[in-house]
């Protein structure tokens, strides 16, 4: 099986990344593999950094910086604005450290997974 979308790199050099840093390897193919039609949400962690503020970013899709406990309210609103306007092909990933999904961010995960949104966590596990 060949991949055609893993020659498109989403995700630029020069990041501020902890040098072999296992997320930054992970969002990159991540990415490769969503493709230019992603949506990525990221609550505060390391990788709110590591995109960088508004308006810059290391990454070539739309980013949205939420709070710490927000990532998955703020992607099934986004989910909900993208339904709205007719679009079914963006995904929208939220992208969170392990208090963003199962800390303080699990009660708005909890609510999307009850909600059947069709959103992504990934959680980074660090």
């Amino acid at each position: 099986m060949q991949l055609d979308a893993l020659d498109k790199e989403l995700m630029c050099s020069g990041h501020v990344g902890c040098p072999g840093c296992g997320a930054t390897i992970a969002m990159r193919f991540v990415l490769k593999a969503l493709g230019e039609k992603t949506v990525m949400v990221l609550p505060a962690c390391c990788w709110s950094v590591i995109a960088g503020p508004f308006p810059q970013s290391s990454l070539k899709i739309p980013v949205i910086h939420t709070a710490f406990e927000t990532g998955g309210a703020t992607a099934s609103g986004v989910r909900a604005a993208l339904d709205m306007k007719g679009d079914k092909e963006t995904t929208v990933i939220t992208w969170a450290g392990d208090g963003g999904t199962f800390d303080i961010g699990f009660q708005a995960l909890s609510g999307a997974v009850e909600r059947k949104e069709r959103v992504w966590q990934n959680w980074t596990g660090a």
